[in-house]
């Protein structure tokens, strides 16, 4: 995803585990980067499909539908952000040990979002 003249408000960042099986969600107002911890998932979209395992990232643009087939369960760091700007709308899946190597920095990122210190906002 090609994000061009874009400004970013993040809203929350979440550890979560999603169950295995086929998962629609729909349009919403807001984006959303993911970290996988464990599991993997096929992401659908407009007849794409983008595969994801442990170490990947995930890019959803807001006000994308798309549907998750997990043949496992999947434990996830999310960052939900408002995308304010142009991108291209698609959905991107990243996946190098380049990524794989960012793991501490979600999980640290989610640790200062949870404890709300002192210019946590910021600092995640």
């Amino acid at each position: 995803m090609l994000l061009r003249k874009t400004a970013v408000k993040l809203l929350d960042i979440l550890k979560i585990t999603l169950p295995r099986g086929h998962w629609h969600t729909g349009k919403r107002n807001f984006a959303a980067l993911s970290y996988r911890l464990s599991g993997g998932s096929e992401t659908r979209f407009g007849g794409e499909r983008v595969r994801t395992v442990a170490g990947d990232v995930l890019l959803v643009p807001n006000d994308m539908d798309y549907d998750a087939v997990r043949e496992r369960e999947e434990s996830l760091i999310v960052f939900h952000f408002l995308l304010i700007g142009e991108s291209d709308g698609r959905i991107e899946g990243f996946s190098s040990p380049t990524v794989a190597a960012l793991s501490p920095r979600f999980a640290e990122a989610y640790e200062i979002f949870t404890k709300k210190e002192v210019g946590y906002y910021y600092r995640a």
